[in-house]
């Protein structure tokens, strides 16, 4: 769905995304991930099509800009297919069969396996934490990946292999005291019971008072109702994870970001995968220094000192460990 006229200046890597902090936390953020996965591939093409929830674009990106029909040929994902079947078996409403879909998304890097570490520096092992970098959903589940941004793709595509609409939804967070970038995250939204629903590939998502899910847009107005959630809803979170990180994407501390991205379009990107070697880890990291020392040259030149805490972050920070926003 093409992006109206009006609202093209929030979208793709140089979308506006408010004052200096955020601009430059951005330019990184975006700059790590093409370098890890290149702009040919699906998880670097996504910031080509990233569009940035405010104000103004809100209710452009919860009524027309993600098609509810679904561009799926049946046979051509075997493999989700089976997957999907097994997963979903016995659920029959949208809801039951999306979150049993986050489940298996949720653990897939449970079984991460250890057999092709050998080949690998310790270096390099310990950048990606995976097997090898990019690939398609397949691989990724094959290679039991903790990427956050490859498990969101394959959850999208197996809801919408089930018949759910589904798109991406990415946060990228600004600077902590010591002007190290705190990355950020990538999760789903799913359309269910009539609208769109948040859910993070670790496991969480949001109810209102009455049960209903909620929307990332509805969550950012609202960030409180993150400590308001019943026993079953945080009891379905991986156990190494917890509401903090919630927090610190729903607050000023964050950009939230929405995007398109559909099952038939494999044929469109490059799925092609490289291990992580001490030479792929050596380009990375000479990357993210650079990205690094130019996101700061942008914060200076904005008249912001970097000898001091980015402003207003501390305090931003406090309310996060506390619950607020």
């Amino acid at each position: 769905m093409a992006v109206p006229r009006h609202l093209r200046k929030y979208v793709g890597l140089k979308a506006d995304v408010g004052g200096p902090l955020y601009r430059a936390a951005y330019y990184e953020g975006s700059s790590v991930s093409l370098a890890f996965y290149g702009r040919e591939a699906p998880d670097g093409a996504m910031f080509d099509r990233l569009v940035f929830l405010c104000e103004r674009t809100a209710p452009y990106l919860y009524s027309k800009h993600t098609p509810l029909e679904i561009d799926y040929e049946r046979g051509s994902r075997r493999m989700l297919e089976a997957i999907v079947r097994e997963v979903t078996r016995g659920k029959r409403k949208a809801p039951d069969k999306v979150l049993a879909i986050q489940r298996f998304v949720r653990d897939i890097p449970l079984g991460k396996r250890k057999a092709l570490r050998g080949v690998l520096s310790k270096q390099a092992t310990a950048v990606t934490g995976d097997v090898f970098a990019g690939g398609a959903e397949e691989d990724v589940i094959r290679k039991h990946s903790s990427m956050c941004n490859e498990q969101a793709r394959v959850m999208i595509t197996m809801c919408q292999v089930a018949g759910i609409p589904a798109r991406y939804v990415g946060h990228i967070n600004i600077y902590n005291e010591k002007w190290e970038h705190m990355r950020g995250h990538g999760v789903v939204e799913a359309y269910v019971g009539g609208k769109w629903a948040y859910f993070d590939i670790r496991g969480q998502y949001f109810l209102d008072r009455k049960g209903r899910f909620l929307s990332a847009w509805e969550i950012r107005q609202d960030p409180s109702v993150i400590d308001r959630q019943p026993k079953r809803v945080v009891k379905n979170l991986l156990s190494s994870y917890g509401l903090k990180s919630s927090r610190k994407y729903f607050s000023d501390l964050s950009m939230t970001f929405i995007a398109n991205y559909s099952v038939s379009e494999a044929v469109d990107f490059d799925m092609s995968w490289e291990f992580p070697t001490s030479v792929f880890n050596a380009r990375f990291t000479a990357a993210r220094k650079k990205s690094h020392a130019e996101a700061m040259r942008m914060v200076r030149a904005a008249g912001i000192t970097t000898r001091k805490p980015p402003p207003g972050v501390k305090e931003l920070l406090a309310g996060v460990e506390h619950g607020g926003s």
